[in-house]
């Protein structure tokens, strides 16, 4: 059995009240999502980081990769992750 592509994950131990993504095929990563409340902060801190966009108020932050030699893979699978938050994390 294959595990599932993607993983939503808190750890309230560790940072409280923050929310993960962890895609577990290859490219195989850790992911933070972040929440902003205007579009400037969001820019800024799109420049600055590998993310996601997944709208106008929230972004994946892809925090770490696992070992990994797929990124070729890398833009398709940042598309199935955005779909997949809108589907899953915005709606559900």
């Amino acid at each position: 059995m294959r595990p599932p592509t993607f993983l939503l994950t808190h750890n309230e131990a560790a940072q409280p009240g923050a929310a993960f993504v962890v895609h577990t095929h290859e490219p195989a990563f850790v992911g933070q999502i972040k929440t902003f409340d205007n579009n400037e902060e969001l820019q800024s801190f799109v420049n600055k980081n590998e993310c996601v966009v997944v709208n106008e108020q929230v972004i994946v932050h892809i925090m770490k990769y696992f070992n990994s030699n797929e990124f070729r893979r890398i833009e398709a699978t940042k598309r199935r992750l955005r779909n997949w938050m809108l589907k899953n994390w915005i709606q559900g």
